[in-house]
């Protein structure tokens, strides 16, 4: 609308100068456009003196919590920017709703600005915040230039933890799990590998003693040995669904929510588990170890990047084929449908706040 007014007092502007005599219609004639031209070139100037970039000081925040998001802005230039929009886009791979803000403001010469956006969120999941139109005006604001920036940040949502009620079996408790790999900082009981050799003490059983090495050494040295690094439990994750693109952020809300409830609650019993699922996008088995509670929080970061998929793909015989070796004590396997299903035994819609989960 600037320019078709600016163009319209332009005509008008070479109509008076035609119809009246004098220089004066011409010389104002002649300074609109030497000003038009001047605006066009001052908006290119702009176009090339503007940095842009999204910036989010922790990516991560509980769900319903207010968090910030920063759009930071450079003039790099000598000239001040009267003003310049931007308009922000937030998505998840659960909702087709697309937010966006709108942004408008001005810079000083060689100055730079930060810009706050506050969100909050109902669902859990991963957020993904970008710029999709960014322009920069000249001073009458009649020419604009649009700049392309494809700086994109996003920021984890976590979910509501949950304690789940569990029943720890003595046999899960108590099972000695089979695996290759022996952990590096704890002895145990596998008398098939050894973790260190030491001295005598007393009260130390006369089986562990190597009797070898004590005749060599000309004292008692005893055998220390090593303690598997295989699971109790297998937590599993079923995304598929026959219809993944209808599985909205609601539902995968509280999907999510109980598988990370079942993690932490294992977690908090003492129990050493596996979590695992298939990321249809990258076409992965994703497995997580959890021991304690930096290991839920990293399982819970990688967690929240998985979306339903209609491809189908077993998770229990995908495993198995990727992790032959592996018995566990109990397997565990969450749904789509939020059904439970703890070795064979079948919950149907499973809530994890009444019902009592045995391993």
């Amino acid at each position: 609308m600037r320019k078709i007014g600016y163009l319209i007092l332009v005509l008008l502007t070479l109509y008076v100068s035609i119809m009246y005599d004098g220089d004066a219609g011409m010389f104002l004639l002649a300074f609109e456009l030497m000003l038009a031209v001047f605006l066009y070139m001052v908006s290119w100037y702009f176009k090339f003196h503007v940095k842009a970039e999204l910036y989010v000081q922790i990516p991560v925040v509980e769900k319903g919590k207010e968090f910030p998001v920063e759009l930071r802005i450079t003039n790099t230039g000598i000239l001040p920017i009267p003003m310049l929009k931007a308009r922000m886009y937030y998505e998840s791979d659960y909702s087709k709703d697309v937010g966006k803000h709108e942004i408008t403001l001005g810079l000083g010469p060689k100055g730079s600005v930060r810009h706050k956006e506050l969100f909050t969120m109902s669902y859990c999941g991963r957020i993904y915040f970008f710029i999709d139109t960014f322009r920069v005006y000249d001073y009458l604001k009649i020419f604009s230039k649009k700049l392309k920036f494809s700086d994109s940040i996003f920021v984890n949502i976590l979910p509501n933890i949950q304690e789940i009620p569990m029943f720890i079996s003595p046999e899960t408790r108590l099972y000695m799990a089979d695996s290759d790999e022996y952990d590096p900082h704890q002895k145990g009981d596998d008398v098939t590998e050894i973790f260190a050799l030491r001295e005598y003490r007393p009260g130390d059983s006369m089986k562990s003693i190597h009797w070898k090495l004590s005749a060599r050494l000309e004292q008692w040295m005893v055998k220390e040995f090593s303690k598997p690094e295989g699971v109790q439990v297998l937590l599993l994750l079923d995304l598929y669904h026959d219809r993944a693109e209808t599985y909205g952020a609601r539902r995968m809300d509280k999907l999510l929510e109980t598988f990370a409830s079942l993690s932490f609650s294992m977690m908090e019993q003492g129990v050493r588990h596996t979590a695992a699922w298939f990321d249809d996008t990258t076409g992965q088995l994703m497995k997580c170890l959890v021991e304690n509670e930096e290991d839920a929080y990293e399982m819970v970061d990688l967690l929240l990047a998985a979306v339903p998929y209609i491809r189908e793909y077993d998770i229990l015989e995908g495993y198995d084929k990727e992790y032959p070796g592996e018995k566990p004590a109990a397997t565990v396997l969450l749904k789509t449908s939020h059904e439970l299903i703890v070795n064979g035994e079948s919950f149907a819609d499973f809530g994890g706040k009444e019902e009592q989960v045995i391993l």
